[in-house]
């Protein structure tokens, strides 16, 4: 979790003009919308193509964190950084 924090952290900090982030939970919940979104800022031209894909998407797998003994300062972080890289998500 250390390693996902700081990847994230440098890519947060680290702003790439072309960058583009979406969220993964809501992806799984709009998916139609989100490749909609993802489309345009990308400049897709033919969106069916995208859109029609949609059902490959699989709802994120969710783990019980007690369970990994994850160390409760890194996880807050972790939750920390996660809920400000949602926020920065085109979806």
């Amino acid at each position: 979790m250390n390693y996902w924090c700081a990847t994230f952290k440098h890519i947060r900090s680290n702003p790439v003009d072309n960058l583009v982030f979406i969220s993964y939970d809501k992806c799984c919940a709009k998916l139609v919308v989100s490749l909609q979104r993802l489309g345009d800022r990308i400049g897709i031209e033919r969106m069916e193509e995208l859109t029609t894909k949609a059902h490959r998407f699989r709802p994120p797998i969710r783990y019980d964190v007690n369970e990994l003994r994850v160390d409760r300062l890194i996880l807050e972080k972790a939750l920390t950084l996660h809920d400000e890289l949602v926020a920065m998500a085109i979806n």
